[in-house]
């Protein structure tokens, strides 16, 4: 957890100084080490919030740098792991987590979508699957 928050702070500080391209590789390395994090019932929300913070914040990169369509794939990849989890938990207080999270990340697209003035139908669909949560049941 300790390299994943290095990588973070590396990456917001290249980021608010423009070095974007040395913003990217620290978030990309930070969304490995957060892909590859075990996820125990211990560490589950820890987990779950270095993934969306990770993918994030590379998202809000792309857009910054008008490159839309890795800014959504970042969001894509985000939802597919987050939906991996919920079929992999038995807990409904885990998968209420889970569900949380979507919920934000759509949030914040929907508010980054507006904001960049990206109105494609890309967008749109990225955004129509990221909403969709309620579709999403524990078996």
């Amino acid at each position: 957890m300790d390299a994943w928050k290095r990588m973070i702070i590396e990456g917001n500080q290249s980021f608010n100084t423009g070095r974007f391209y040395s913003a990217e590789n620290y978030y990309k390395i930070a969304c490995d080490f957060a892909s590859n994090m075990q996820l125990d019932t211990s560490r589950f929300s820890d987990v779950i919030a270095s993934l969306v913070v990770s993918y994030q914040n590379l998202a809000e990169l792309y857009f910054k740098n008008k490159q839309s369509e890795l800014a959504l794939s970042q969001y894509q990849v985000l939802h597919e792991k987050l939906i991996g989890f919920i079929t992999q938990q038995q807990s409904p207080e885990f998968v209420m987590m889970i569900q949380k999270a979507i919920r934000k990340i759509g949030t914040e697209l929907l508010f980054l979508t507006k904001k960049e003035g990206i109105d494609t139908l890309r967008s749109k669909q990225v955004l129509a699957k990221i909403t969709a949560i309620e579709k999403v049941k524990l078996h």
